[in-house]
C-alpha cells in the first residue's frame, strides 16, 4: 500500500515525474565508469508481476520454464543498457504490519471462490483482471535471478526500508519499487515500475523527482516520515484517520490527493521545535500512539534492519548455526521460513489456488501440509521423543511448538495457530550435525525423507541415486501417496508431464495451452502440489542444505499447462506409456514413489 494518497498525488502533477529512456549507444546517462555498469536495486516484489508477465498461464499451478527465461531476458537487457541489478525481497512479516498482511489474505479468499465458480460453473478461463500470482512465485523468481548470476538479497524485516539504505551504502544509481514509501527515504534517484517498458535494445522507465516532490509537498526532509504516518500507511490503517482527514480537508468527501496535501500543509504549520510525537498526540488518541511512533520509525534508515533481532531467539538453537543461517536467509540461500522461525518461531503460509468450498474432493494444504511442517519444527527448535509427564506437555512457543499464520478454510487470521512441534526420533541428527558438520550428506539427506514423511523400509540408497531434478517431485509424489490424495491417473500425469518437460522447450509449451474446458480439480491440485514443493524447499533447507538449481527448481519437474494437459489425456484413460512416449523413467519413477520397486 505504501503512502496512502502518495502515488495518486505524484502522479497527478507532470512536473514530478519524467520518462527515461536507456540503450546501449547513449550511456552519457552513467555515474561510473568502473567497475562496469552501475548500480540499480530492485524491489523484487514489487515487480513480480513483470517477470511472470500476462501470457503466462496462472491458472494451471504455474509456467516455471517460461517464468525462468523472461527472469534471465529481463536482466539481460538491463545488463545491455549499462546496468547491474540488486533484487532484494520481503524475507519476513513485521509484527507492525501483520493487520495489512492478514486483511490481504482475507481478500484473496474472496477472489479465489470466484476464480473456482467461473471454472466450476462455465469451465472457462478466468479473466485476467481475477489473476492470483501462482503458489511461491517470488521464491522461484529469486531462483532464476540467481542462476543467471543476479545478486538476490532477502530482507529482515521491512524491504522497502532495507531497500533505501542498501541503495545509500552501496552508492547505486537509484530503486526500481513501486511502493510510494521511497518518496520518503532521502534516495537519489527513484524509478516506478508502473509503464516499465523493457525492450531488447532499450529501457524505458519513470522517473520520479524527488527533489521536486518534497517541495510541492511544501515540508522539510526531516517532516516526512510524520507526514507519511499522518496519510496512513501499512502500519496505521487510513480508517484510523478518517477523522483527522476530514477534519484537515474540510470534506466528506475527499480523494487520496485532497488527504496529502492537506496533510502536508497541517505538518508544515509546527515550527521545527515541535517533535514528531507531539504533533501525532494532536491527532490521535492514546491509545494509537504506539501504532503512530512504528510509522514513523519505519522510516527510520538507521534501525537495526533484523527486526526479530527484537525478539528471544529459540534457545535450544546454537549461536554458529543461528549465524550461518543469518547470512544463508540474506544471501538468499535458504527458503525465506527458515531464519524467521529460528528467530521468532513464527512461520507465515499465505494463499494459493485452491477451491475454498471444496468442491474439488482436495485437502486444504494448509492443514495437510502442517504434518510436514511439524516435523521441521521439531528439527529446528530440537525437539526429541522422550517419556514425559501429562504437566510437561504444556506447549511453549519457541521450545515444542511454533506459531503459524496459515491460510486454510475456516481460519479468519484473527490469531496464530500454536502447532505442536513433532518430536525427532533418534535417528535423526542434532542440527549442529546437519548444518555444521562435514561429510554429512547422508545424515541430511535422511533428515529431509523423515520430514517428508517418508517410510524407513524405503531405501535411501536408491533415492541418492535418483536424478536430482526429481528428489522434490519424488518426496512430494510420495507423500501425497501416503495421505491417499491421488488417484493412479493423477499419479501419471504428474510423472509424464515430469518426464517429458526434458524434451519440451518454451514455444511447444505455448502451443498447448488450448483446453475447451478446464478441470476444476486439475487447477486446484496444480496448486496443491507447487504448495508442497514450496514446504518441500523449507524442510530441505531446514536439514542443512542451501538451495540448488537442480533440486529445488520446478522448471526442472512441472510445467502447469503440460501437467493440465497430461492430466486431462490420464482421466480419458490414456495410459502412462503413452502419456511419456513409452519413456522407462516414468515407469521407474512410479514404481519407486508407489514402494513398488
Amino acid at each position: 500500500m505504501g503512502v496512502k494518497g502518495l502515488t495518486q498525488f505524484v502522479e497527478s502533477r507532470r512536473d514530478l515525474s519524467s520518462r527515461r529512456r536507456f540503450n546501449p549507444v547513449d550511456l552519457d546517462w552513467r555515474t561510473r565508469r568502473s567497475p562496469p555498469r552501475d548500480l540499480l536495486v530492485v524491489d523484487g516484489n514489487s515487480l513480480l508481476r513483470d517477470f511472470y508477465t500476462p501470457d503466462l498461464d496462472w491458472t494451471f499451478g504455474g509456467e516455471w520454464l517460461a517464468l525462468r527465461d523472461a527472469v534471465h531476458d529481463f536482466v539481460r537487457r538491463f545488463r545491455r543498457v549499462g546496468f547491474d541489478l540488486v533484487v532484494i525481497f520481503d524475507g519476513a512479516v513485521e509484527k507492525s504490519k501483520r493487520r495489512t498482511w492478514t486483511e490481504r489474505r482475507r481478500n484473496e479468499q474472496s477472489k479465489i471462490q470466484r476464480i473456482f465458480d467461473v471454472i466450476i460453473t462455465g469451465g472457462r478461463r478466468p479473466d485476467n483482471r481475477l489473476c492470483l500470482l501462482p503458489s511461491g512465485l517470488s521464491t522461484y523468481v529469486r531462483a532464476a535471478l540467481t542462476s543467471c548470476e543476479c545478486t538476490v538479497l532477502n530482507s529482515f524485516g521491512e524491504a522497502d526500508r532495507e531497500i533505501a539504505q542498501y541503495c545509500i551504502d552501496h552508492d547505486a544509481y537509484g530503486v526500481l519499487g513501486q511502493d510510494s514509501d521511497y518518496f520518503i527515504y532521502p534516495l537519489t534517484r527513484h524509478f516506478g515500475t508502473k509503464n516499465l517498458s523493457v525492450r531488447d535494445r532499450e529501457v524505458v522507465m519513470v522517473e520520479h523527482n524527488l527533489g521536486a516532490i518534497t517541495k510541492a509537498l511544501g515540508l522539510e526532509l526531516s517532516r516526512l516520515p510524520v507526514f507519511a504516518a499522518l496519510c496512513g500507511n501499512d502500519v496505521l490503517d487510513v480508517s484510523i484517520l478518517k477523522s483527522f482527514h476530514q477534519r484537515v480537508t474540510n470534506s466528506s468527501h475527499y480523494s487520496g490527493s485532497d488527504a496529502v496535501r492537506a496533510v502536508a500543509e497541517f505538518v508544515a504549520r509546527f515550527p521545527s521545535s515541535i517533535t514528531n510525537e507531539e504533533i501525532g498526540r494532536m491527532v490521535l488518541n492514546r491509545k494509537y500512539m504506539d501504532r503512530f511512533k512504528a510509522a514513523v520509525a519505519m522510516y527510520d534508515l538507521r534501525r537495526d534492519k533484523d527486526c526479530a533481532a527484537e525478539r528471544s531467539p529459540v534457545s535450544s538453537i546454537s549461536a554458529d548455526v543461528l549465524a550461518l543461517a543469518k547470512e544463508r536467509h540474506y544471501r538468499a540461500e535458504n527458503s525465506h521460513l527458515v531464519y524467521p522461525l529460528m528467530r521468532t518461531a513464527e512461520i507465515d503460509i499465505g494463499s494459493t489456488l485452491e477451491d475454498p468450498l471444496n468442491r474439488c474432493g482436495l485437502p486444504d494444504s494448509g492443514l495437510l501440509l502442517r504434518l510436514i511442517r511439524r516435523r521441521v519444527y521439531g528439527l529446528l527448535l530440537g525437539v526429541r521423543s522422550r517419556r514425559s509427564s501429562a504437566s510437561s506437555e504444556e506447549l511453549i512457543i519457541g521450545e515444542n511448538a511454533a506459531h503459524e499464520w496459515c491460510v486454510y478454510r475456516g481460519n479468519d487470521l484473527r490469531e496464530a495457530d500454536v502447532v505442536k512441534a513433532d518430536p525427532l526420533p533418534s535417528s535423526v541428527a542434532s542440527l549442529d550435525e546437519l548444518w555444521l558438520g562435514s561429510h554429512s550428506e547422508a545424515k541430511r539427506l535422511k533428515a529431509f525423507l523423515y520430514c517428508m514423511g517418508w517410510e524407513q523400509q524405503m531405501r535411501d540408497l536408491e533415492l541418492r541415486d535418483c536424478h536430482p531434478h526429481h528428489l522434490i517431485l519424488c518426496t512430494v509424489l510420495h507423500f501425497f501417496i501416503d495421505e491417499r490424495v491421488l488417484y493412479d491417473y493423477e499419479i501419471d500425469a504428474f510423472l509424464a508431464q515430469a518426464v517429458d518437460l526434458k524434451y519440451c522447450r518454451v514455444s511447444d509449451l505455448r502451443r498447448m495451452d488450448h483446453f475447451s474446458r478446464l478441470d476444476a480439480r486439475a487447477v486446484h491440485l496444480g496448486a496443491l502440489f507447487m504448495r508442497a514443493v514450496y514446504v518441500a524447499t523449507f524442510a530441505y533447507n531446514s536439514c542443512g542444505m542451501v538451495c540448488d538449481d537442480s533440486v529445488t527448481s520446478p522448471w526442472h519437474f512441472f510445467d502447469g499447462v503440460l501437467f493440465h494437459c497430461k492430466y486431462v489425456e490420464a482421466k480419458r484413460g490414456t495410459p502412462l506409456a503413452h502419456l511419456c512416449r513409452c519413456s522407462r523413467d516414468a515407469f521407474y519413477l512410479k514404481d519407486f514413489v508407489t514402494g513398488r520397486n
